[in-house]
C-alpha cells in the first residue's frame, strides 16, 4: 500500500523562493503597465478637454477657458524662474517655466530722462507745478497697419501715423482707448505707461490746465516748443481705422476716464486756437497719450 506524504520543508522553501522571484520579475512589469495606462488615460483626457475648450471657444465668440493654474514666483533680483503648473480634473499635470529678469527700481528725480526698461526708449520729463509729466508722447508697443483693429491679445499695439515708423519716432504712437488702458475702465490706471506712471485722469488734466492759465488759454503754452514746458506735438489722429487726420496741425490726448460703454473723454488742441477742447470720443479712434508720474 502506497502512503501519500506532504511537501517537505525544503520543497516548500523552494516553491516560496520561485514565487518571490516571479513576483520580483512581474511586479515592475505590472507597475509599468499601470503607469502607461494612466498616461494613456491622461492623454485621452487632455485631448477631450482640448476638444471641449475648442468647442466652447467656437460657441462663445472665441472666449477661452483658462483652467486651474498655480504660479510659483521667486523672490529677489536678477534672472528668476517662474513656474506655472496646471492640473485638470483627471489629475493630469503640466509644468511650464519662464525666466524673467527682475531689476531694482532705479532712483528718479523729475527733470531727468526716463528710460522705459521694456524697450529702452528714453523720455524727457518735466515738473509742472505739483505734477511730473513725460515731455514726449508715449511710443510703446508693436505697430499695426491702420486697417487692423487693436485687440486684447496679450500684445501691446499702436499705430504710426500714415503707417510710417518714422512718425512714431517723431510724434509717438496712436492708441485706441481700450488698448491704451490695457482693457480696464479704472481712471488713473497704468495702462501701457511704464511702471510708476499712469494715464492721467480728467482731474489731473484740470490741474495741468490751471497751471497754464485754465483750459481756455492753455492750448498755446501746452504746444510751445521753445519754452521748457509740456511741448505737445501735433501728432494727428486716426478715425476708426479708416482715415488719418490733422498731423502737423492738431492733436488729441486721451484721459483715463470712460464716458459710457463706447466713449471716453479726451482733449484736443491745435495751432490756431488758444483753448483746449473736451472731446467725448469713440474708443475706436486712436489718439496720443502722455503719461503722468504716480
Amino acid at each position: 500500500m502506497r502512503i501519500r506524504r506532504g511537501f517537505t520543508l525544503i520543497e516548500l522553501l523552494v516553491v516560496i523562493a520561485i514565487i518571490a522571484i516571479l513576483a520580483a520579475i512581474l511586479f515592475p512589469v505590472f507597475l509599468a503597465a499601470k503607469e502607461n495606462a494612466n498616461k494613456a488615460t491622461c492623454a485621452t483626457s487632455m485631448k477631450q478637454l482640448n476638444e471641449i475648450f475648442s468647442m466652447y471657444s467656437d460657441d462663445h465668440n472665441d472666449t477661452t477657458l483658462t483652467g486651474m493654474w498655480t504660479v510659483q514666483v521667486p523672490q529677489g533680483r536678477g534672472t528668476m524662474t517662474i513656474t506655472y503648473s496646471y492640473t485638470n480634473m483627471y489629475s493630469c499635470s503640466v509644468l511650464m517655466n519662464r525666466n524673467i529678469i527682475v531689476q531694482a527700481v532705479p532712483s528718479f528725480n523729475c527733470g531727468q530722462n526716463l528710460t522705459d526698461i521694456r524697450d529702452n526708449k528714453v523720455y524727457p520729463t518735466i515738473q509742472l507745478g505739483t505734477q511730473c509729466w513725460m515731455q514726449k508722447n508715449l511710443n510703446y508697443g508693436t505697430s499695426l497697419q491702420v486697417t487692423t483693429e487693436q485687440t486684447d491679445n496679450c500684445i501691446n499695439e499702436k499705430y504710426c501715423y500714415s503707417d510710417a515708423a518714422v512718425n512714431c519716432s517723431l510724434y509717438g504712437g496712436l492708441y485706441q482707448w481700450d488698448e491704451l488702458m490695457a482693457y480696464t475702465n479704472t481712471p488713473g490706471a497704468q495702462g501701457l505707461c511704464p511702471a510708476g506712471w499712469h494715464i492721467p485722469t480728467q482731474a489731473e488734466w484740470n490741474t495741468l490746465f490751471t497751471f497754464y492759465q485754465e483750459q481756455s488759454l492753455a492750448g498755446k503754452p501746452l504746444q510751445d516748443s521753445i519754452f521748457n514746458g509740456f511741448r505737445a506735438k501735433e501728432s494727428g489722429i486716426v478715425y476708426s481705422n479708416i482715415s488719418w487726420k490733422f498731423q502737423g496741425f492738431a492733436t488729441i490726448y486721451w484721459t483715463s476716464n470712460s464716458y459710457g460703454m463706447i466713449k471716453a473723454l479726451s482733449h484736443g488742441m491745435n495751432l490756431q486756437n488758444f483753448s483746449v477742447s473736451d472731446y467725448y470720443s469713440n474708443r475706436s479712434n486712436a489718439f496720443a497719450v502722455r503719461c503722468l508720474k504716480n
